[in-house]
Order: C-alpha cells, then sequence, then structure tokens
C-alpha cells in the first residue's frame, strides 16, 4: 500500500482512538449516574474496579492519539499499534461485560452480541493490515469475551 494512505490511516487510528477514549469516559459516568437512577436506596459506587478499567482506556487512547499526531515512526508501525489497541479493547469490554458490581459472585453467562464486534467491525473497516495480521487479532480478539466468561464461571464455582 502507498506510503502516503498508510499514514492517512495512522492519523485515522488516532482519531478513533480519540473516540473511543470519549466513549469510555461517558460510558463510566453514564453508568455512575443509571447506578443511582436505578437503585436509589443503594450506595453510590464510587471508584471501583470498573472505573479503573475505563480510566486505562481513556489514557491508552489519548497516548494513542498523541502518539499518532506526533511519532515519525512508520505508518505501518502505527497501525500495528492500532491491532494491539483493538485486543486492548476487546479485553476491557471483555471483562467488563462480566464484572460482578453485585459482590454476590453469581452472574449469568447468557449468549448474546458483544461490544467487542462493534470493536472488531470498525478496526476492519478502518485500519488497513495484512489479511493475516488482521485474522489473528480479530480471532484473538473475538475470543476474549468467552475466556472472560470463563474465569467468571470458575469463580462462581470456588
Amino acid at each position: 500500500m502507498p506510503e502516503d494512505l498508510l499514514k492517512e490511516a495512522s492519523l485515522r487510528l488516532g482519531i478513533i482512538a480519540l473516540l473511543a477514549g470519549a466513549l469510555w469516559f461517558v460510558a463510566s459516568v453514564a453508568g455512575h449516574l443509571a447506578w443511582r437512577a436505578i437503585r436509589p436506596n443503594e450506595a453510590w459506587p464510587w471508584f471501583g474496579p470498573p472505573d479503573v478499567v475505563a480510566l486505562g482506556m481513556v489514557a491508552s487512547s489519548v497516548a494513542l492519539f498523541a502518539y499518532t499526531r506526533k511519532t515519525k515512526r512508520e505508518p505501518k508501525f502505527i497501525l500495528n499499534l492500532g491491532l494491539v489497541y483493538m485486543i486492548g479493547n476487546a479485553f476491557a469490554i471483555a471483562h467488563l461485560t462480566h464484572y460482578d458490581t453485585t459482590g454476590t459472585r453469581s452472574i449469568a453467562i447468557v449468549p448474546g452480541i458483544s461490544w467487542v464486534g462493534v470493536v472488531l467491525l470498525i478496526f476492519a473497516a478502518t485500519i488497513p493490515s495484512s489479511t493475516r495480521k488482521t485474522i489473528v487479532a480479530g480471532a484473538l480478539a473475538a475470543t476474549l469475551r468467552s475466556r472472560a466468561a470463563g474465569a467468571v464461571l470458575s469463580r462462581q464455582e470456588a
């Protein structure tokens, strides 16, 4: 692929990362507001493990955005870094999907469509990479939700 198109794609990755960081922040704040509306008689959940994950994703998103703007590295390296960032997002989504906020250690594992699929589609559609790299990174990211569900089930049995 021509160098100028790779450079444009690396800048596009930065914009996607910045948007993802904004979504992580808004989702975290909205989760706290929804908690208050849904459970008005329960204590307000201040800063917990899901917030640490969201804050980490916001920080990594802003860092990736800044890196795409300031680096002198070749665009191909930045796009490979984008695949790692995609896997990181999938990991965070997968684990937060199965996080126990009730303290009961009994979360139902039900089949459903995950936000990980949305992340995979966005990255596949906007960030060019070789077919092999995309398949490997996508397969790894896609399996993270089932691995997180397995971790929850093993904790429930313990």
